[in-house]
């Protein structure tokens, strides 16, 4: 981001009040073939930056007119993947980290939210290994 800050305007929503801040810029790779259905860079071209200002699953639905909360997954994913900094909270917003002190400590309780789910899901994927494993013939799924 290059720290210049703009109000978008738009319709003040509880998740997103009428001014919230949103970066000029958004992370994009200007080497990729983006489709008009997938644009590089399109949802964090329209989050806001702090948690405070988090947009909801339906709201960013609703503002990207993708079909429902399922694709809009699959297209934060997508951005992800390729270097976008999409954070969320556990009640379903997504947004930009703030700058500065504030923004680094929205970056460190987002992984330590991932770091929560990925340990849970880890365990319950050790006992399907296990409950597997007395099957015959079943192959050995490794370590993922």
């Amino acid at each position: 981001m290059n720290g210049k800050q703009r109000n978008r305007p738009s319709a003040a929503t509880p998740e997103r009040p009428a001014g919230a801040k949103t970066p000029d810029t958004a992370i994009s790779d200007p080497n990729s073939n983006c489709t008009i259905s997938q644009p590089m860079g399109a949802i964090a071209r329209i989050l806001p930056q702090g948690a405070e200002n988090a947009v909801s699953t339906a709201e960013l639905v609703r503002l990207t007119g993708l079909r429902n909360s399922r694709t809009l997954q699959i297209a934060i994913a997508t951005e992800r993947e390729r270097g976008a900094l999409i954070l969320s909270t556990t009640k379903g917003g997504y947004f930009l980290p703030d700058d500065g002190e504030k923004g680094q400590q929205e970056i460190a309780e987002f992984v330590r939210t991932l770091r929560a789910r990925a340990i849970n899901t880890f365990r319950a994927m050790r006992s399907a290994k296990k409950a597997l494993s007395g099957v015959e013939g079943q192959t050995d799924l490794g370590d993922i």
